[in-house]
C-alpha cells in the first residue's frame, strides 16, 4: 500500500461471507477467490473471537484426511498427465519409423529379449516370465522374423495353489495361439497357504522351442549387436567375448 492511501475497508456482507466459508473449512486461498480479499487481511477479519466460533467444532484429523485424499488425487492427477505426454510422444516416434516392418530389426528385439530373459541351457530356446504381454511380444516376433516349425513349440506353466488349472491354460493357449495339446504338465510350486505374499495372474509361463541351431543364431545375433554398439560408442573396445563371458553369472 502506497504512503497515505487508506486501507480498504470491505462490506460487512463480504466479510459474513468469508467466515462462512471459513466455518466450512475453506483454505485462505480458496475465500481469497471467491471474495476477493487478500489472505493477508483474511487475519484480521477472522479475529480471536471469531475464530473461536469458527473453529469450535474443527477435527484437526478430519482435516488432515480431507487434505491428504485432495493432494493424493492431485498427485495421481498429474502423474497421469504426465504419463499421457509421454505415450503420445513416443506413438508419434513410433508411427513415423520405418523400422517396424525391417526383419534385421525384428531380429534384433527378438536377440535382446532373449538374452535377457531367455533360458541359456543349450539344447532348447526356452522364454520364461510372468508377464503375458512381454511373451505375447516374444512370440510374435519369433513367428515374424523366423519360420519356426508350430509343432515344436512347447508350453509349462508353474502355478500356485490359487490359480484355476483349467482356466489359466486356456488364457495362455488363446494368447499365444498355441494348442492345449502342446502343453506339458502343469508345476505347482510348493508355498504356505497362510503366509503372505504377492499373487500373479497367471503364474509362470515357460515357451520352449526345440531348436539349437536357432538358439545359437538368436544369442549370437544378440552378442555381434552388443559388440556393435560397444566398439561405435568406445574406441578401446576390444575385450574378447570369451572373456566378458567368463565374467557373466551364466554365459551361453
Amino acid at each position: 500500500m502506497k504512503k497515505g492511501s487508506k486501507r480498504r475497508v470491505w462490506a460487512q456482507e463480504t466479510k459474513n461471507k468469508a467466515v462462512e466459508l471459513r466455518k466450512k473449512d475453506y483454505s485462505y486461498n480458496e475465500i481469497s477467490k471467491q471474495t476477493g480479499i487478500p489472505k493477508s487481511t483474511l487475519n484480521n477479519i477472522f479475529n480471536p473471537l471469531e475464530l473461536a466460533g469458527v473453529r469450535a467444532n474443527f477435527n484437526v484429523q478430519e482435516h488432515l484426511k480431507k487434505i491428504h485424499v485432495m493432494a493424493m488425487a492431485k498427485i495421481r492427477k498429474n502423474h497421469q498427465e504426465r504419463l499421457s505426454k509421454i505415450k503420445q510422444a513416443v506413438a508419434k516416434e513410433i508411427s513415423g519409423s520405418k523400422l517396424l516392418g525391417d526383419q534385421f530389426y525384428g531380429r534384433s528385439l527378438v536377440a535382446m529379449l532373449y538374452w535377457a530373459e531367455g533360458s541359456k541351457t543349450p539344447g532348447t530356446l526356452a522364454f520364461v516370465n510372468t508377464d503375458p504381454f512381454l511373451l505375447l511380444l516374444y512370440l510374435t516376433l519369433l513367428r515374424q522374423t523366423y519360420h519356426i516349425d508350430e509343432n515344436k513349440l512347447r508350453v509349462r506353466l508353474h502355478l500356485h495353489h490359487y490359480h484355476d488349472i483349467e482356466k489359466t491354460k486356456k488364457f495362455w493357449s488363446e494368447l499365444l495361439e498355441i494348442p492345449l495339446s502342446k502343453f506339458g504338465k502343469i508345476y505347482i510350486k510348493q508355498r504356505s497357504q497362510t503366509k503372505k505374499f504377492r499373487q500373479n495372474f497367471a503364474g509362470i509361463c515357460f515357451v520352449k522351442y526345440y531348436d539349437e541351431s536357432l538358439r545359437n543364431r538368436i544369442l549370437n545375433t544378440g552378442e555381434e549387436i552388443a559388440v556393435a554398439i560397444c566398439q561405435s560408442s568406445r574406441c578401446d573396445f576390444d575385450v574378447p567375448i570369451a572373456q566378458l563371458d567368463r565374467a557373466r553369472p551364466c554365459g551361453g
